[in-house]
């Protein structure tokens, strides 16, 4: 999908459109800027390992001592496919067949779990891809005019650059409009200092609270800041750079 609208976008909607140099370079710099950095973060997001239990983990001996023996199966979190202890805030994910640690989902665009290690990948891919998208469709209407309607010596070049433009219109919107929503969402988890998981597991400890269960604070919150800082680096400058 993403190639196909980096081509056709350009090379049958703006090229065209946009008749000289300074005007090509100042619109399809930038564009290709995004793409370049949107394919890097892809990639970097399906290759980087998300995180593994590291081989012959235990919890500490000092918490194991404050532990009744009685009670130690039902209070450590055990992995019964792994057959491994599995520190706070991992879980197995059924499709990759390990335990992840700080698993937030398995994605299937990336074929990868986005987990601790691919986290501020999997994020920058995902703002990176709606901005340059964004982009692209401001030049579209910038430009819409000149596309659908200026005079052109060949009737079949003027056709294919309009169902171009219209088709990549339509799946530019529905890209935007996706990919804006899926933004929303994780920057509120980040800023919750939660994964997609423990969102999720959060609405059910709301149900048992209401219950009557006692309520255990979250423990992995450093606040709004602190939140993001400990995801996507300590120089903000930086967060969309890998």
């Amino acid at each position: 999908l993403i190639v196909f609208l980096a081509v056709t976008a350009q090379r049958w909607v703006l090229w065209p459109t946009l008749h000289t140099q300074h005007d090509r370079l100042a619109a399809l710099l930038p564009l290709n800027i995004g793409i370049a950095l949107l394919f890097l973060h892809y990639y970097l997001a399906c290759t980087t390992d998300p995180g593994q239990v590291p081989a012959q983990w235990e919890p500490p001996a000092s918490l194991l001592q404050q532990l009744p023996q009685d009670t130690l199966h039902t209070l450590l979190r055990h992995c019964k496919t792994c057959s491994v202890y599995k520190p706070p805030r991992t879980h197995h994910c059924r499709y990759c067949q390990r335990c992840v640690l700080k698993m937030d989902h398995h994605c299937p665009w990336i074929n990868n779990c986005v987990g601790h290690n691919n986290y501020p990948h999997f994020l920058r891919f995902i703002i990176t891809a709606q901005l340059t998208c964004t982009y692209a469709l401001w030049l579209f209407t910038q430009h819409a005019s000149s596309i659908l309607f200026r005079y052109s010596w060949m009737a079949t070049a003027l056709l294919v650059r309009s169902v171009c433009f219209l088709i990549d219109s339509v799946l530019l919107v529905l890209v935007v409009f996706c990919l804006s929503l899926l933004i929303v969402y994780h920057v509120y988890c980040l800023s919750k200092g939660q994964t997609t998981l423990e969102a999720s597991e959060r609405a059910n400890v709301q149900r048992r609270v209401r219950q009557g269960y006692p309520l255990i604070e979250f423990p992995f919150v450093d606040g709004f800041y602190g939140n993001w800082v400990r995801v996507m680096g300590r120089n903000p400058l930086l967060w969309l750079w890998p």
